[in-house]
């Protein structure tokens, strides 16, 4: 969890200044193939004129087949821009903005309305909010979003109907403005419906290996303590980290709640109950 100290400390100083590397982008897009052919595509909480998202869009716009690509810019004390392209052999239309380009205002929220997907690194700073404008609005998403992201309430209730889930790869780098990098643990988190799915995993059986577990202290709740350790064979409730959130597969395991327990009198980093589906 170390590695996200700098994340929480920009949501305290409101510091977002995190930029996102093109490969990370590349590698991701990668794996929804088809997905965006004829999509409206908003890159909100941006910088066009920087932005490694305009960069990969723009590129490949038809490549992915997109219908438009908009972009704002963001600029806190400032009347902005947003750029706009409906065709790959047009230069981009640069439109004046009334307002400063936050999310939050109206302008941006009539994008939202007319797109059909946001591919963003929002602000963590303002998460909560962003991730709420999203449900509002009912729009396909791909964002970037800190793992801890799951333990939010509305994140959690999608992650649990199978609504929501993260994306196929990690960030482990932001850039940062003065030209360093911040290690960090991050991940797309999406409602897409793409095809690929996690591929169910075969575990260790619980009979015959009980001395390997323990439960949290006053439930009935097993510890797992890897994920390589989820017993194939144990019908009751686990207790797994979030990051078996990343390589879930809905189709093998519930997901219960979430936990908040102690084993042996210590306090748990947050856990989530799973069990395997009948």
């Amino acid at each position: 969890m170390a590695k996200n100290n700098n994340l929480h400390k920009a949501k305290k100083i409101k510091d977002d200044e995190f930029y996102t590397m093109s490969t990370d982008i590349e590698k991701e897009i990668s794996q929804y193939k088809d997905y965006f052919k004829g999509k409206k595509v908003f890159l909100n909480c941006d910088d066009p004129i920087k932005s490694a998202f305009w960069e990969y869009f723009s590129k490949n716009f038809d490549h992915l087949g997109l219908k438009k690509l908009t972009s704002t810019h963001y600029k806190k004390d400032e009347q902005t821009y947003k750029l706009e392209l409906t065709s790959y052999e047009d230069e981009p239309m640069l439109i004046p903005l009334l307002g400063n380009g936050d999310f939050r205002n109206q302008e941006s929220i009539d994008i939202l309305k007319d797109s059909d997907v946001v591919v963003t690194n929002p602000p963590f700073s303002l998460m909560g909010e962003f991730i709420e404008q999203l449900e509002q609005y009912d729009k396909d998403f791909l964002i970037i979003a800190p793992l801890t992201a799951v333990s939010r309430n509305t994140v959690f209730e999608h992650f649990k109907k199978g609504e929501w889930k993260f994306g196929h790869s990690r960030i482990n780098y932001f850039n940062r403005p003065d030209g360093s990098k911040k290690e960090v643990r991050c991940h797309w988190l999406t409602n897409i419906k793409d095809i690929k799915k996690p591929e169910h995993m075969m575990y260790m059986r619980y009979e015959g290996n009980e001395n390997k577990y323990e439960f949290y202290d006053n439930t009935n709740v097993l510890h797992i303590e890897r994920d390589n350790l989820i017993p194939l064979d144990y019908e009751g409730e686990m207790g797994v980290s979030i990051a078996f959130m990343t390589k879930i597969n809905m189709e093998q395991f519930e997901i219960t709640r979430k936990l908040t327990v102690k084993l042996n009198g210590k306090n748990m980093f947050s856990r989530i109950g799973i069990k395997h589906k009948k």
